[in-house]
């Protein structure tokens, strides 16, 4: 199986009072993923970032579906 690398547009992001609700939509599946991030380290290095790294993304993800 091959691994997909997830896009800053898979992503939608949403600020709310604790963090950031973000959603996380597979290319693949459709199937989505929502939670709240708190991490601003997380946040800074994928939102706030113009280019973020496959890895920063790939670590949002997990942290959205786990």
């Amino acid at each position: 199986m091959k691994t997909i690398k997830p896009k800053i547009t898979d992503f939608e992001f949403e600020q709310v009072s604790q963090g950031y609700r973000v959603t996380y939509t597979s290319p693949v599946t459709l199937k989505s993923w929502t939670r709240v991030i708190t991490n601003r380290t997380l946040i800074s290095k994928t939102i706030r970032s113009n280019n973020p790294r496959v890895y920063e993304l790939q670590d949002l993800v997990r942290t959205i579906k786990f």
